[in-house]
């Protein structure tokens, strides 16, 4: 196999849980893009390597990485480390990223904005947690 192309970074902390949305979706769009392109490479970031690897079973484009700090501590302190360790390309983040610039691209997917459109259905601190995490 050759090298690849592109070296991707995907936050999947959404694949360590149940299955909603989000991780329906994490999980299809890598399973798609690794069926169509041959000249990528993706990296998990994950809580839970057992449970990736269970997703995407035998591909050597495939790398699980295993997050060490808890919570939002990855994004200062794993996920830049990964980026720079692994030569990322572009890294893909769910629902926020890391707070300064890496040398990789990123992309932040928004999953679900439901807190705007129902306020009253969601606990001020919790909306105004979100506003202030997704802000960037």
């Amino acid at each position: 196999m050759s090298h690849p192309n592109l070296r991707l970074f995907v936050d999947a902390h959404v694949l360590d849980k149940g299955y909603d949305g989000a991780h329906s979706y994490v999980r299809e769009l890598y399973r798609a893009l690794l069926s169509r392109y041959r000249d990528i490479e993706v990296f998990f970031g994950t809580y839970e390597p057992a449970k990736v690897w269970s997703l995407f079973p035998g591909d050597p484009r495939v790398h699980v990485l295993k997050y060490g700090r808890p919570g939002y501590l990855r994004y200062l302190l794993d996920i830049p480390r990964f980026i720079r360790t692994h030569q990322i390309d572009l890294a893909h983040y769910q629902y926020m990223s890391v707070p300064w610039k890496t040398t990789a691209l990123s992309l932040v997917t928004q999953h679900d904005v439901l807190y705007e459109d129902y306020p009253h259905q969601f606990p001020l601190l919790y909306r105004w947690s979100r506003r202030v995490l997704f802000f960037r």
